[in-house]
């Protein structure tokens, strides 16, 4: 594990390990996880200066590192997304869904900012996305708990082979400073269906060759 993927997975089980003996972790070198290929192709409204990929690895934002914090200022019940593909088809069998909200002030008045009511993942068949899992998630987040403001939700036993997913996350709160949901990390399991092209270092060493040959060409000419 490098010191990126450590400082993460310390990170988020602060939040997640909240006494809970069978907690679940989030991973780095998952399906959807940046460092594995996984790219991001479209997303609504992000905190400025935040990074989206950070819901999938990417902890290079400049907005606390890690989390992605869609923005706010929106109406209760506003579907914010994030849609990205893998460098291969795959056979999805599972993920995980790491997810916090603030507190108001204190836990006994809470006002679930940056939360979200209903979470949905769908896959693109080639001509429209196709809904393939919904859950409600009423706050305080009581899908499954392991924390008064975490959610930690494992999801096994699925069969879907895509290479693009969308998921959604309806907002709960109404407009104000922290309305948007606050993900920390989305975990997608299972195998490739196909081999995922690496570069052969011959082919790199090849392209480089053929890039300093053009530019010492157009330096001559110069």
């Amino acid at each position: 594990m490098n010191k990126l993927c450590l400082i993460k997975f310390l990170t988020l089980m602060f939040f997640l390990a909240c006494g809970t003996a069978q907690a679940i972790a989030p991973v780095g070198d998952d399906l959807w996880d940046i460092s594995q290929g996984a790219v991001v192709d479209k997303f609504s409204h992000i905190v400025p200066g935040n990074n989206a990929g950070n819901m999938f690895g990417d902890s290079s934002g400049l907005v606390e590192p890690g989390y992605t914090l869609f923005a706010d200022d929106f109406e209760a019940g506003y579907p914010h997304f994030i849609e990205w593909h893998t460098p291969v088809l795959i056979n999805l069998k599972g993920f995980n869904l790491f997810a916090v909200y603030d507190f108001d002030y204190d836990q006994e008045h809470k006002s679930y900012a940056r939360s979200f009511k209903e979470f949905r993942l769908n896959y693109y068949n080639g001509s429209d996305w196709i809904n393939f899992y919904t859950r409600a998630s009423i706050p305080p987040y009581g899908v499954v708990d392991s924390g008064e403001n975490e959610l930690a939700l494992e999801v096994r036993d699925l069969a879907i082979n895509a290479q693009s997913f969308q998921a959604v996350f309806v907002q709960y709160g109404g407009t104000y400073w922290a309305s948007g949901p606050r993900i920390l990390e989305l975990d997608g399991f299972g195998t490739y269906l196909y081999p995922v092209p690496i570069p052969e270092p011959g082919t790199l060493l090849l392209l480089g060759t053929g890039l300093l040959g053009l530019l010492g060409l157009r330096r001559k000419r110069s």
